[in-house]
């Protein structure tokens, strides 16, 4: 690939992910006290590109799977927490874990999308899911290849 590809791609994962985080932002109703840091979204896009790029070169691959991109995606806007706090008054109880909510959010909607699965029919164990997929990014440490491995066996599961 090269450079002006490799340029087009970031530039357009980083539209992409602007407009998904601004949206859930909206959804959860922070769009009065939270904004998206730019800077942050930039850099988690590089390290992102950059973590996938040294992996196909070891793996000796062109392309990679959905479960890596999304586990990669979703580590790195993690790591680099793009959404911001701005404004503390009257903050819900989710402020402190905003960018948390937001991936968690983004990575089970990617994940049921690519599986077909309906959003929006309120399964207990979904939820289920989504609350100890939270609280994992909340509490626990996990690193690309552990959120890969979820990620692999919930498509197993389904």
């Amino acid at each position: 690939m090269n450079d002006s590809d490799l340029n087009s791609r970031m530039r357009n994962r980083f539209s992409s992910l602007y407009t998904q985080i601004q949206e859930y932002i909206l959804k959860l109703g922070a769009g009065n006290y939270a904004q998206i840091n730019v800077k942050l979204l930039g850099k988690a896009i590089l390290d992102y590109f950059e973590d996938i790029e040294r992996l196909k070169l070891y793996e000796g691959i062109n392309r990679i799977n959905e479960a890596k991109i999304y586990a990669y995606q979703s580590y790195w806007l993690l790591r680099r927490k793009p959404v911001q706090i701005i404004n503390t008054s009257g903050i819900p109880d989710v402020g402190n874990y905003l960018n948390e909510y937001i991936i968690a959010f983004m990575l089970i909607s990617s994940m049921y999308k690519e599986a077909g699965i309906s959003i929006s029919s309120p399964d207990p164990k979904r939820l289920s899911f989504l609350r100890l997929l939270i609280y994992n990014f909340k509490y626990r440490e996990f690193t690309q290849k552990s959120l890969e491995l979820m990620i692999e066996a919930f498509f197993l599961a389904i």
